[in-house]
């Protein structure tokens, strides 16, 4: 570079200084609550369902396939890396689970314990009758554990509408009390009003496969539905 170009570009400098523009922090956009992928969302709205029965329906769905490779991977081993994929995947969902269920999150941690373990406990049957016992033991083991430490009588569920005596109640999954998620008709001993979060007596069966059924309205809580 020439003396003189030099001394040109220095007197610019001088007489229209450049100000730099300050940089401004990316505003990050506030990410509002999970919601149900598009393609499932009317069906789950319809069912009066939320992300939390999304959630639930992930890890049931990933159990079952644990347990279809633990019975192929019986006689065929190689199928025991998917099932190790698969039990990765359902740990996965903890991060999940906390977020969704909130302080009833023990409880479904140790239910999705339970559905990573049973799968390999039914691999190991393979090995002998010795383990096909022990399975069976741990089963029974964990069951009673559950229902023992997490079980419970009662829901909780919000009043969609009044109807003399009755009350129409919108009931989340609710695992401890064994209750599907789905809009009940439930005997309202008491005055309630739409919006308010309730109590909920269930009757909960010997096995539950069917779920529990809903019973009266107990309590109402502090806490209205917005």
């Amino acid at each position: 570079m020439s003396l003189r170009k030099f001394f040109e570009r220095l007197g610019e400098a001088i007489l229209h200084p450049s100000i730099p523009k300050p940089k401004l922090p990316k505003v990050r956009k506030k990410l509002g609550p999970p919601q149900v992928p598009r393609p499932l969302k009317g069906y789950f709205e319809g069912k009066g369902m939320g992300w939390p029965e999304y959630v639930i329906l992930k890890v049931q769905v990933a159990f079952l396939l644990s347990l279809l490779f633990a019975v192929c991977a019986i006689f065929s081993f190689w199928l025991v890396f998917p099932l190790a994929l698969v039990s990765t995947y359902l740990l996965s969902l903890l991060p999940q689970l906390k977020a969704a269920f909130g302080e009833d999150y023990p409880a479904y941690r140790f239910f999705l314990f339970l559905c990573v373990l049973l799968p390999w406990f039914l691999f190991l049957t393979r090995l002998g009758p010795l383990f096909v016992l022990a399975g069976l033991g741990f089963l029974l083991v964990s069951v009673s554990t559950f229902r023992i430490k997490y079980g419970r009588d009662f829901t909780y569920g919000v009043v969609e509408k009044t109807m003399g005596g009755k009350a129409l109640v919108r009931v989340g999954y609710d695992i401890r009390s064994n209750t599907k998620a789905g809009l009940y008709l439930a005997e309202a001993p008491f005055r309630v009003k739409k919006g308010q979060k309730v109590k909920v007596r269930v009757e909960r069966p010997l096995f539950g496969l069917r779920g529990s059924k809903v019973g009266p309205i107990v309590e109402v809580t502090n806490i209205t539905e917005r």
